[in-house]
């Protein structure tokens, strides 16, 4: 188990802390506005890396086709990140978010074909979502809301990896950890000025993940009792523009709290839902294997 640990998760935080200080640090040789924005473009990069790695650290080498339908969010997500990277600009505007969001919407519904749900429709459905959310969180990314992004980031992550564990996917369980640890390293590093802040490529990252990962587990917990939940984690979200705030106001800290109080209080009633309905099934199934009627 420790030696999971070591692999799946410290390995992919250390390295996408280490794509962050690199990126950071080269921006800084030609220390101005528009070369810091790039070193903030590599949160995208190390996210996905984070989660690619995790994967393939448990699973093997990538394959095409996928070795397992699910490795297709692992493309997915790293397509998105890419695009996300090709498309950023020192001063991102509404343009280069609508291209991101659009080709993470096209990435995740061309990448992901899930048992239950691989049908045109739900295709449709999942590349709505991710282009919704993309672009809003987007243009969130573009008003400074600082330690919100990792913070919230975090227990999204911390959040997706416990109802994957709890629904007995551990490997995807293990993923999502990498990926939260990727965001709390990340986030200690932003803190202390040795990591570029979030942008459109770490937002539409997230965005991707978020959504592809909760329909991820939705189509493999068919037993799942409250298999709604699984929404809850992507609609936490849009915590993140409510810490942003419009362009007549500053994201100053009480709408931070706002927007970090709403993805904590989702992700808090999808855990705890989750978990309150599956004790709630077994105790029902131990009732009915020994009573004596």
């Amino acid at each position: 188990m420790i030696e999971l640990v070591l692999k799946a998760v410290a390995a992919p935080m250390l390295l996408g802390a280490a794509l962050l200080a690199a990126t950071h640090r080269l921006a800084r040789q030609d220390d101005n506005n528009a070369r810091l924005k790039r070193g903030g473009a590599a949160w995208g990069v190390a996210l996905a890396a984070a989660f690619a790695v995790s994967v393939f650290v448990q699973e093997g080498a990538p394959r095409w086709p996928p070795a397992a339908r699910w490795h297709g969010t692992v493309y997915a997500i790293v397509t998105a990140a890419l695009i996300g990277l090709a498309t950023s600009l020192p001063k991102n505007t509404l343009l280069s978010s609508s291209m991101t969001a659009a080709g993470a919407a096209i990435a995740a519904a061309g990448f992901v074909s899930l048992p239950g749900v691989d049908t045109v429709l739900w295709r449709g459905l999942l590349g709505a979502v991710v282009a919704v959310l993309a672009l809003v969180l987007g243009v969130a990314s573009r008003r400074n809301v600082g330690w919100v992004w990792p913070v919230g980031g975090a227990v999204i992550f911390t959040v997706l990896s416990g109802l994957f564990m709890q629904s007995h996917f551990a490997k995807a369980a293990v993923a999502c950890g990498a990926v939260a640890a990727c965001f709390g390293s990340g986030g200690v590093l932003m803190l202390t000025r040795l990591a570029g802040g979030f942008s459109v490529t770490g937002a539409v990252t997230a965005a991707t993940a978020t959504a592809v990962l909760s329909l991820t587990g939705y189509a493999y917990d068919p037993s799942g009792p409250l298999r709604w939940t699984w929404a809850l984690p992507t609609v936490s979200l849009l915590g993140f523009a409510l810490a942003a705030g419009g362009r007549a106001s500053k994201p100053g800290l009480p709408r931070k709290l706002i927007g970090l109080a709403w993805i904590v209080v989702c992700c808090g009633a999808a855990a705890g839902l989750d978990f309150r309905a599956r004790m709630s099934a077994k105790d029902k199934a131990a009732d009915s294997v020994y009573s004596p009627y």
